[in-house]
């Protein structure tokens, strides 16, 4: 797998991301050489997988459904494609079940990690600047339970034009990072777009590309994509993706690299379903140590910290001073 277009100096979880991108790549060209179930079932997983570091890929189970449904209309067609909605769904319980117990909200995904790119987006910018949540309900001047994506929606209706010239300034960025491997990887598509595979590789670029356009971005968005079209880049001058022998050669190398990825995934989700009991044990651990330590200014620094996560502002101002003493 060439990773040289990824920069080594970049962060872990852009790697990771772009190594389980390159799985759902390869269950994806599975999926479209023999629509069997047992090829869908690996996607959804795989799909899983990505969704546990970050959500871009959360809608294109219906783009694919919406890419079956143009060739066959028929009920089975949904049936089939039906796994690549509720399997993620349902292993993200654990997710949602511990926001629900830690924040009071059922949420499936991240909490407004990407509200900031929204509204600098929204705002005509072609890239973000870092910050969370709280950095877009400043710069959107909204109050607490306001929606960011109320907010933005009207802003591109009330001043649209803004919004549309930076769509192809971000295109730009994306096309300048590698344009060498682009034109390979999309030279690859092209020439082959007459196979299904091919087809299907060229639906999930395309829609990782257009889904980060639709926002104001950073450079590094785009990492992920760059090791794909590296295979791509190189199937043109192999048959690495083509119907013969070299298939079964990688087979292993493939079932290890997503028996790796489906083993985390599931440890990550076990952690995820035990948090709620081993946080409210480590909470009262916690105030026993107070008790016994009344006098430990660290303890009452962390104690001032858990109270502001938790918007007691009067008991983290409290905690803090009693720090100090």
């Amino acid at each position: 797998v060439p990773l040289a277009p990824v920069p080594l100096e970049n962060s872990l979880e852009t790697l990771l991301y772009a190594s389980l991108l390159l799985l759902v790549a390869r269950a994806l060209v599975w999926r479209a050489r023999e629509h069997s179930p047992a090829a869908t079932f690996v996607l959804a997983f795989t799909l899983l997988a990505t969704l546990l570091v970050r959500s871009p890929l959360a809608f294109f189970p219906a783009v694919l459904l919406a890419d079956d449904l143009r060739r066959d209309t028929s009920w089975n067609t949904v049936r089939a494609a039906a796994p690549l909605f509720w399997v993620p769904l349902l292993l993200l319980l654990p997710w949602a079940f511990l926001n629900w117990r830690m924040c009071g909200r059922i949420i499936f995904l991240e909490n407004g990690r990407s509200a900031l790119n929204i509204v600098t987006g929204a705002m005509g910018l072609v890239e973000t600047y870092p910050g969370g949540h709280n950095h877009a309900m400043w710069f959107a001047n909204l109050q607490p339970g306001d929606s960011v994506a109320l907010w933005a929606v009207r802003r591109v209706l009330e001043h649209p034009w803004p919004y549309l010239l930076a769509l192809p300034f971000r295109l730009m960025l994306f096309m300048k990072q590698q344009p060498l491997w682009l034109a390979a990887g999309a030279a690859c598509l092209w020439l082959r777009r007459g196979r299904e595979e091919y087809r299907a590789l060229a639906l999930l670029t395309a829609f990782f590309v257009v889904l980060h356009c639709l926002l104001a971005v950073e450079k590094r968005y785009f990492m992920p994509l760059w090791p794909l079209f590296g295979v791509l880049a190189a199937a043109l001058v192999s048959r690495a993706l083509a119907p013969s022998r070299a298939r079964g050669r990688l087979a292993g190398a493939w079932a290890a690299a997503l028996s790796v990825s489906l083993g985390f995934s599931a440890y990550t989700l076990g952690l995820v379903a035990a948090y709620p009991s081993r946080a409210a044990v480590a909470a009262t651990d916690f105030q026993r140590l107070l008790r016994e330590q009344p006098d430990e200014p660290l303890l009452w620094h962390d104690a001032g910290k858990r109270a502001w996560a938790a918007r007691d502002t009067c008991g983290a101002i409290s905690n803090y001073a009693r720090a100090l003493r």
